[in-house]
């Protein structure tokens, strides 16, 4: 019964949070936002990740959003399922084409994500959430991250949101 609860907390809060990365106005123009500090340098963005499976634990895709490109996976910790629940952490390389951050076009920068999937009772969904820092190539990176994998896995949709700081 535990892990009843413990799912359906987690299921809350992934969906809480996808509710909360709504826009208001999808026409509106893109504008830079720069984080707390007003001339700080630092950047709120939302960015979607499409990627595909490329080897066991590594994935490739593009980026959309608020940044543009595109991304590559390595995941070096996938522990065991828990009930419902497994935790994986890796590496993503962004490699950055366009967007609303001038100094990271032409860049690229890599963070280290910290995952929880919870895997629907009959297996056809896992919804994936986390977090991301930065380690090489930007300032600062504070991304929160909710997905989704629709089984079986040929594409994952992954929406991240938070502060970058070139």
């Amino acid at each position: 019964m535990r892990s009843l609860a413990r799912f359906a907390l987690l299921t809350a809060a992934a969906t809480a949070f996808a509710a909360c990365g709504e826009v208001s106005d999808p026409v509106a123009p893109v504008v830079p936002n720069l984080a707390v500090g007003g001339a700080s340098g630092c950047y709120t963005i939302a960015v979607v990740q499409t990627f595909t499976p490329t080897g066991p634990t590594t994935f490739a895709g593009s980026i959309s959003g608020d940044l543009e490109g595109s991304v590559t996976q390595e995941f070096d910790t996938v522990n065991p399922l828990h009930g419902t629940t497994n935790t994986s952490s890796g590496i993503f390389t962004w490699t950055i084409t366009g967007g609303i951050v001038p100094e990271l076009i032409g860049k690229t920068f890599t963070t280290r994500i910290y995952n929880r999937n919870i895997f629907f009772p009959d297996r056809s969904l896992i919804i994936h959430v986390g977090t991301s820092r930065e380690i090489a190539g930007v300032e600062k990176v504070n991304f929160n991250h909710q997905g989704r994998t629709h089984l079986p896995a040929s594409q994952i949709v992954i929406d991240f949101g938070g502060v970058i700081c070139p």
